[in-house]
């Protein structure tokens, strides 16, 4: 998991999913939603999400600039970044947010012939042999 990656997961998926976060209200158009801050307790929705832009912001506590899905995730859990990529990677927004559904940064090689088989290989009689291989 890398900082972009993580930026990359959609911002309203991020705060229901980490941040429990649930019943967003939709103002005006459908790029907005609007929730009750995750951050304090109070009777008016003034955390806003954009989805258009995969960014939110806080004005009930005097933000004054959006931000992105990882600063997110570190100020609600109250962590460094790079503990916020665990917590990230560890959810079920990773693969939601990648359409090859793999954590990988490069393209899945296919096999030119996936009928082919590798056959040959060294004999596995041998008990120790075994016991490596399991071990590893």
């Amino acid at each position: 998991m890398n900082i972009e990656t993580a930026n990359n997961i959609p911002i309203k998926d991020m705060v229901e999913t980490i941040g429990g976060l649930k019943n967003g209200i939709q103002k005006g158009n459908s790029e907005e939603y609007w929730y009750l801050s995750p951050f304090r307790e109070e009777k008016q929705a003034s955390f806003k999400i954009n989805i258009a832009t995969n960014r939110w912001i806080d004005w009930g506590h005097g933000m004054n600039r959006p931000e992105n899905a990882l600063n997110f995730v570190t100020a609600y859990h109250r962590c460094s970044t790079s503990r916020a990529l665990e917590i990230i990677e560890a959810s079920s927004l990773v693969n939601k947010s990648n359409n090859n559904n793999s954590l990988f940064s490069f393209p899945v090689q296919r096999l030119s012939d996936p009928t082919s088989r590798v056959n040959s290989g060294l004999s596995l009689k041998s008990g120790h042999k075994i016991d490596e291989i399991i071990k590893r």
